[in-house]
C-alpha cells in the first residue's frame, strides 16, 4: 500500500534498525 517516505524507513515499514528505523525511532 502507500505509505509516507518522510515517516518510515527505506523499507517502508514501521520499526527498523538504522537507515530502515522509523523517523520517530532516529530523530530523538
Amino acid at each position: 500500500g502507500d505509505y509516507d517516505l518522510y515517516s518510515l524507513g527505506r523499507d517502508g515499514q514501521e520499526g527498523g534498525e538504522g537507515m530502515d528505523a522509523d523517523i520517530g525511532n532516529w530523530q530523538k
